[in-house]
C-alpha cells in the first residue's frame, strides 16, 4: 500500500463495540464504514454498568465526559441471584482515587448515541447484512445478503 494512503476499514456492526471501533479508528487517520443488518440503529435497551476500564477507555476516545454528563457514578455494584440473595458487593466507588475514572451506570441509547454522534460523518449503513468476506494480500471484501460487496483496503 502506498504511504499516506487513506485505509479504508470496514465495521460489521452498528452497536456499542462497532461504533467504539470505528471512531477509534478514525481518530487514528483511518476511515471506517460501519455496516449494521438492522434497518435502523436501535434506540433503547437496559441500562449498563461500565466498569472503570470501559470509562477509561472512553476517556481515550474523547467521550467520557459527555457520556458523564448524565450517567451517574456508582460506589457499590451489588450482584444478587434472581431470588434476591446476595452473590457478592464490590465498592467500586474506591476505584476513581485509584484509577481517576468512575464505574458508571448508564442507559444504552445514551452511550450508543455519544459513539454515532463521534463519527463525525463516517459512513454508516443500516440494512447490510454481512453474509461473507474474501481477504487479499490488499485487503478484504465484504458480502452483503442483497449481493452488494464493499472493499476495504490494508
Amino acid at each position: 500500500m502506498a504511504s499516506g494512503r487513506i485505509r479504508r476499514v470496514l465495521v460489521a456492526g452498528g452497536g456499542i463495540g462497532g461504533l467504539a471501533a470505528a471512531v477509534a479508528l478514525q481518530r487514528k487517520g483511518f476511515e471506517p464504514l460501519v455496516f449494521e443488518r438492522a434497518e435502523s440503529l436501535r434506540d433503547g435497551g437496559a441500562g449498563l454498568h461500565v466498569w472503570t476500564n470501559g470509562v477509561i477507555a472512553l476517556d481515550r476516545l474523547g467521550l467520557a465526559d459527555e457520556v458523564l454528563k448524565t450517567a451517574p457514578a456508582q460506589q457499590t455494584c451489588h450482584f444478587s441471584t434472581w431470588r434476591g440473595e446476595t452473590l457478592g458487593a464490590w465498592p467500586v466507588g474506591d476505584f476513581v482515587e485509584r484509577y481517576g475514572r468512575p464505574t458508571i451506570a448508564v442507559e444504552r441509547s445514551v452511550l450508543h448515541g455519544v459513539l454515532a454522534d463521534a463519527l463525525e460523518g463516517a459512513p454508516l449503513r443500516t440494512g447490510a447484512q454481512v453474509t461473507g468476506f474474501t481477504q487479499d494480500q490488499d485487503g478484504v471484501t465484504v458480502r452483503f445478503a442483497d449481493g452488494q460487496t464493499e472493499r476495504g483496503t490494508c
